[in-house]
């Protein structure tokens, strides 16, 4: 190689190490300036009842919302994922030793859960806010009398964050922020309890929508770690087509679909086979309607 193309090689080779270190430095501009925005706090008057339905937010937490799937029955928080997207630790609730029960009030807790906000107006990145952010102020309350009355865990499971890969997806606008995905709504005060309204809100806040799209039908993307499968079409134009409620109430009973298949794991059907008839009902018939 002459020494004419020695230099236009290192020429080249040097403009490309340019145009990647350029690339690195806006892809981590762009993603930090994301990451590090600061939301505005709800901070609208929530009342509290002088007794509590400790009971109902139980069910909340382990069968209908399902906060001990991610962290964990003692609530006391897990390293639930770390692959090459992100770092998923849900904190330990509870007011033991790295716990965040101790200052966690009525107003962080409503913007963590309904927002998907850090008590630094930072926006949480795994959080179902967006399933969460129509929890009716009962339902909230109730939740969170139950999260403060657990026992004391010490653990502290670190904390979650954007990798690389992660960051180049919220540079890119293909990863949302859970403060971004939940948007501003006006829930409501209390729980419904018509049978239609019923559906469409546990639908809601059971992440039925947050999985499957907020119009049942399915998405062309995976929600959770990378290679998770899709999920599908639940509405009568979907998988549920030939279903009767005695069908559905069955599968998610015993997680077994009426042509005899399992229903993927990822489906949480062994907690959601702990609902009452009347939520697995208003649920069925609020996806017949879809």
């Amino acid at each position: 190689m002459t020494s004419k193309a020695r230099r236009t090689v290192k020429l080249v080779l040097g403009s490309l190490a340019g145009l990647v270190l350029l690339a690195v430095g806006v892809v981590g501009w762009t993603s930090s300036r994301r990451i590090g925005h600061l939301y505005p706090m709800e901070e609208r008057s929530i009342t509290v009842p002088a007794v509590p339905d400790t009971a109902r937010g139980e069910r909340l937490a382990t069968t209908i919302s399902l906060c001990t799937q991610c962290h964990q029955d003692d609530l006391g928080g897990q390293l639930l994922d770390d692959n090459p997207v992100f770092r998923a630790a849900p904190p330990n609730l509870t007011s033991g030793e790295g716990g965040v029960g101790v200052d966690l009030s009525l107003v962080r807790f409503a913007n963590a859960v309904r927002r998907g906000i850090h008590p630094d107006r930072t926006a949480m990145i795994l959080m179902p806010s967006s399933a969460y952010s129509g929890m009716s102020d009962a339902d909230l309350v109730a939740l969170w009398v139950y999260v403060k009355s657990r026992p004391p865990v010490q653990r502290n499971s670190g904390r979650s964050f954007m990798k690389g890969m992660g960051r180049a997806l919220v540079a890119a606008g293909k990863f949302k922020l859970s403060a971004d995905s939940a948007g501003l709504v006006t829930p409501p005060v209390e729980t419904p309890t018509e049978t239609m309204a019923l559906g469409k809100y546990l639908t809601g806040i059971a992440g039925c929508e947050y999985c499957h799209g907020s119009n049942l039908r399915g998405r062309s993307e995976p929600v959770g770690p990378p290679g998770s499968p899709l999920p599908p079409d639940i509405t009568p134009s979907g998988v549920t087509a030939q279903w009767t409620e005695a069908d559905f109430i069955k599968a998610i009973r015993t997680g077994v679909r009426p042509d005899g298949s399992a229903i993927r794991p990822q489906m949480p059907w062994q907690e959601f086979a702990k609902m009452t008839d009347e939520e697995l009902h208003s649920i069925w018939t609020y996806i017949r309607a879809r």
